[in-house]
């Protein structure tokens, strides 16, 4: 899904194509939610396989709900146990819901700002920026990790596309969250450009061009001989 990735691959055969992941950009789009211009809702959603990721906003998270009261976190997939009674009364959380109905059910949700804390480690490092697709796509300014796959994702648009956080040191996610509650309409301008470079770059009704020409290639190529040894 990315060029980092492919290169891991490389060492395997030197034949690979980055195909990005994409969306139907149809599935996914702003509701016209009635929401309390007082509350701020933040948003972290992932399995259990990102326990090390979201452990870089519990710090963050303890002053921001100090700092702003009108705030609560919207957590979707999986919590660990005892963080909602570490932020009581300021966890909402929902389960997975089917494939066919995600997209409707993020959109539900009246989320403000996306959360997507990443660990600057290999095999985080060769996973895709979907999660800021899809925050993109519904129009979700996103506080980001400043580290792959998440950086590239700055040179897409001379505009700001995230509030990106260098090293993940919690002062600077306390400053990226806080710079987003209290500028609504700096949420409002990235939230509209990140959706149009999603339209442009990452929506599979325009770039499905890229698996078509993949396939016609890889299926007019000579079949290639097999390794004498897996």
């Amino acid at each position: 899904t990315t060029p980092i990735l492919a290169e891991v691959f490389r060492e395997y055969n030197e034949n690979v194509r980055v195909l990005p992941n994409c969306i139907d950009i149809n599935d996914w789009k702003r509701l016209p939610l009635v929401k309390s211009e007082k509350e701020v809702k933040l948003y972290w959603g992932g399995g259990m396989s990102h326990w090390e990721d979201l452990l870089l906003l519990r710090g963050p998270l303890k002053q921001i709900f100090s700092k702003y009261p009108n705030t609560k976190i919207v957590m979707l997939g999986w919590m660990p146990d005892g963080f909602a009674d570490t932020f009581p009364g300021r966890v909402e959380f929902q389960e997975w819901s089917n494939f066919y109905a995600y997209s409707y059910k993020v959109a539900s949700l009246g989320i403000d700002i996306a959360l997507i804390p990443l660990v600057d480690n290999d095999f985080n490092r060769c996973k895709s920026p979907i999660k800021w697709i899809e925050m993109s796509s519904l129009q979700i300014p996103s506080v980001v990790s400043y580290c792959s796959p998440y950086k590239e994702v700055e040179s897409l648009s001379e505009k700001d596309l995230a509030v990106f956080i260098d090293g993940n040191s919690p002062d600077a996610w306390v400053e990226g969250i806080s710079m987003l509650i209290d500028n609504p309409d700096l949420r409002q301008k990235i939230g509209e450009e990140s959706r149009m470079v999603v339209e442009r770059h990452f929506d599979i009704n325009t770039q499905y061009h890229q698996w078509v020409n993949c396939y016609s290639e890889a299926l007019c190529q000579s079949p290639q001989p097999l390794p004498k040894q897996l």
